[in-house]
């Protein structure tokens, strides 16, 4: 019997896969990417400070306020300010998103986020 509803439960899955990855469930190929490639670095660079103050505004200041914050550099995300508690907070980028978002180049975009110790330990790596 547990058999019987193991594959039935496969065979369900199959199927919503294939319905949902069939003809029309993508964008057609031939439509306009606003950022189709990346731009130059210096675009989605920001000033120290101000993306100190985006990273932090992800979270209360009860949290932010002790939290390590990470900042986008000319060679990666470099710690700007160390923690007390194991939060982590940054501003990240829309290269963060799916790799066939629409936006994922865009040097624009802007989302603060904070990771709990937890996540900061075994996520941020």
């Amino acid at each position: 019997m547990k058999r019987k509803k193991r594959r039935s439960i496969l065979l369900s899955a199959f199927m919503l896969v294939a319905a949902l990855s069939g003809p029309g469930a993508a964008a057609p190929q031939d439509a306009k990417q606003p950022y189709p490639t990346m731009a130059p670095l210096e675009q989605y660079l920001m000033d120290r400070d101000a993306e100190i103050a985006v990273a932090r505004s992800a979270a209360p200041d009860a949290i932010s306020h002790d939290a390590s914050v990470i900042v986008l550099t000319r060679h990666g995300y470099e710690t700007a300010v160390e923690g007390k508690k194991g939060w982590v907070c940054w501003a990240g980028r829309g290269w963060m998103a799916m790799f066939d978002h629409p936006e994922f180049w865009n040097p624009k975009v802007r989302a603060a986020e904070c990771l709990n110790p937890p996540a900061a330990r075994s996520v941020l790596p």
